[in-house]
């Protein structure tokens, strides 16, 4: 989504729920999810938490400054944490840190939202990629 001052907003329309601190996998827990962003630990069948989230905004980056989806769907690649690293090399150097940050398969190992978003503070939104969009 597009605000009115022109800022993009990641939004997920139905499938989200506040959690508190971990999401013990059960039977009500969501069953709903999307490959492409999906974090080890769910695919695992894992409790998750705000790293989940994490995961999902680096898979998210990173199509945003390849141009291409990390893990492409495939269990296998989330579960060693495969992705074209030499597809970043010609982003900004932060930007990259953010990203392999939180692409990180041990949750506790990874940027926590505070750490994410100082880090996001130091990049230069001006010259974050050399990605041709046009």
């Amino acid at each position: 989504m597009i605000d009115d001052t022109n800022r993009l907003k990641l939004a997920d329309f139905g499938l989200a729920t506040q959690v508190k601190t971990v999401v013990k996998n059960n039977i009500n827990s969501t069953q709903l999810l999307t490959i492409s962003y999906c974090a080890p630990e769910r695919v695992n069948g894992l409790d998750y938490g705000e790293p989940y989230d994490l995961w999902a905004i680096g898979c998210t980056l990173y199509e945003l400054s390849t141009g291409d989806k990390a893990f492409k769907r495939d269990l296998r690649k989330i579960n060693s944490v495969d992705y074209d690293k030499e597809a970043m090399k010609d982003i900004n150097p932060l930007f990259k840190e953010l990203i392999e940050g939180v692409l990180v398969y041990q949750p506790q190992k990874r940027l926590t939202i505070n750490q994410f978003c100082d880090k996001l503070d130091q990049v230069d939104m001006n010259n974050f990629s050399s990605l041709d969009i046009s």
